[in-house]
This record gives structure tokens, C-alpha cells and sequence, in this order.
């Protein structure tokens, strides 16, 4: 396992950063931070834990860049995270929510059968990626997921994805 040490770096200094991150940098420039619900087309939802970060179950997503669209920001998370290639027509705004000091709007794609076999992890962005029955979401996840499938399970014309039942 040569990504050993890499992760064993990152579990030393991920509390220095979130406290940077949540207390000094985020109340500054007051970032958005997108966030995306992938969705498998057996109504599987991924969740990912971040390299550098609190090692909780999230969705996929980063933060925005200065003058950037929030749409272009999500695919380009989704690609420097997963190596996946979406279009600006394949997400879905679902809206936004307040998490942990940050504003993250939330956006979903139901993803291809080939889309799912081409998404791979980038080890310096991506500590853990799994899929999960939208019931069945781990007890520890990010509050944002809960916030996001909530809103996923009102959305209109989303209700049922993959012959799952949302809500």
C-alpha cells in the first residue's frame, strides 16, 4: 500500500486544517462549497471520505472558485475527485443549504452503467468511495447527505430513481 504514508501525513494535520478551514477561511471569504449526489442507476447514492478532512461519509464536491459557476465548480470536483466527465446538462440544482459555516449548493446526476465503471477515485483527493442504498446511509455521514436526500426526495420528477423510492 504505497498511499499508506500519504494518509498517515494527512490524519496528523486534518485537524489544523479544518479548524483553519471552518474558523479562518470560510467566515473570510465566505465560500460555497457544491456538492453533488451521484446517483447509480440501481438508486445507489456514492459516498466518499475525503483525504484531508474529518473521515465522515460526504458527498462528492469542493469548493467554488472566485467568479466560477457553480455548475462548472461541480464538474470540476467530480473530475479532480472521481475522474468522471459530466456535462453541464447531465446535473440537476437541487438547491442550497448551510453546513458546518459554508453555503453548498446542492446539484444530482444519475449516472450510466459505463459513467459508474469509469469513476475512479484520485488517492490524493479521495481516502474511501462507496456506493449506498439511499436507506442505509451510514450513522456517522456529514449532515449535508441527510440534507441533500431529504431535498432529493421532494424534488419534482425525482422521486423515484432507479426504481427506488426516495422518500
Amino acid at each position: 500500500m504505497r498511499w499508506r504514508w500519504y494518509y498517515r501525513i494527512l490524519a496528523l494535520f486534518s485537524p489544523l486544517a479544518l479548524f483553519v478551514l471552518r474558523c479562518i477561511v470560510n467566515p473570510l471569504l465566505r465560500n460555497k462549497r457544491v456538492r453533488v449526489v451521484l446517483l447509480h442507476p440501481d438508486g445507489r447514492v456514492l459516498l466518499v471520505i475525503n483525504a484531508l478532512g474529518d473521515r465522515h461519509w460526504t458527498l462528492p464536491g469542493g469548493g467554488v472558485g472566485r467568479h466560477e459557476d457553480l455548475v462548472d465548480a461541480a464538474i470540476r470536483e467530480l473530475h479532480e475527485e472521481l475522474k468522471i466527465n459530466l456535462s453541464a446538462h447531465a446535473l440537476m440544482q437541487l438547491g442550497e443549504v448551510r453546513v458546518r459555516g459554508y453555503q453548498a449548493p446542492l446539484f444530482v446526476a444519475q449516472l450510466s452503467r459505463s459513467q459508474v465503471a469509469q469513476i475512479l477515485p484520485d488517492k490524493f483527493e479521495i481516502y474511501a468511495a462507496q456506493w449506498y442504498d439511499v436507506h442505509h446511509i451510514p450513522s456517522g455521514a456529514q449532515s449535508v447527505v441527510r440534507s441533500a436526500l431529504e431535498l432529493l426526495s421532494r424534488h419534482e420528477g425525482v422521486g423515484k430513481i432507479g426504481g427506488v423510492t426516495l422518500s
